[in-house]
């Protein structure tokens, strides 16, 4: 008796429902991804492209938090955007979001979350030194501000600008910026470590 290859015994109609099951399979597990990708497809035509869910989802906590509104529904809109990107700026409104709420400890763990994502926003440093002040932990305040100095201060000769004439100049510009930022957060820490030697 001759044995035959595996691929003569299957059908098409079992691959068929293979590859539909595994399609409907994804589509169930990244509806939204999805939903938000069919969405936007026009916008990759003209040029108009949609928001992502999850940050739509935290900039309208945002605005609840900025107005130091201690709402649950914009902890809940953060949670649910965390949940769909770990590493977006949610993490940094969730910590504002405790900080309003006096829930100092959950605070200064997403301010130090946020800084391991985001080591460049200086706010960051800025707000765990003042829970540490809250708590009088004026060491410790010292210490976080001295960290985030050290950061950008490492990083402030990488973005020194160097006028290259073989660089388009948008690209110097930009190195000119970010520079300027680093300078900037650099005489912002400053300014606070001297106040905690007072």
């Amino acid at each position: 008796m001759e044995v035959r290859p595996l691929l003569q015994h299957t059908s098409l109609y079992y691959i068929n429902l293979i590859l539909y099951l595994v399609i409907g399979c994804l589509l169930v597990l990244y509806w939204r991804e999805l939903g938000w990708a069919v969405h936007a497809f026009p916008g990759y035509i003209t040029g108009n492209i949609s928001t992502p869910v999850e940050r739509r989802l935290y900039n309208r906590a945002k605005r609840i938090v900025e107005k130091k509104i201690n709402s649950y529904e914009a902890k809940e809109l953060l949670d649910e955007s965390i949940a769909i990107d770990p590493n977006s700026d949610a993490v940094y409104w969730l910590a504002e979001y405790y900080f309003t709420a006096g829930q100092y400890d959950r605070a200064e763990q997403q301010y130090m979350r946020f800084i391991e994502l985001d080591p460049t926003q200086v706010k960051a440093y800025l707000k765990i030194s003042t829970i540490y002040a809250k708590k009088e932990q004026p060491k410790r305040a010292r210490a976080v501000l001295q960290s985030g100095l050290n950061y950008f201060g490492a990083n402030m000769s990488k973005y020194k600008p160097r006028p290259d004439d073989t660089v388009r100049e948008k690209y110097n510009g930009k190195a000119g910026k970010i520079y300027d930022k680093y300078r900037s957060a650099v005489e912002m820490l400053t300014h606070e470590i001297r106040l905690y030697e007072e």
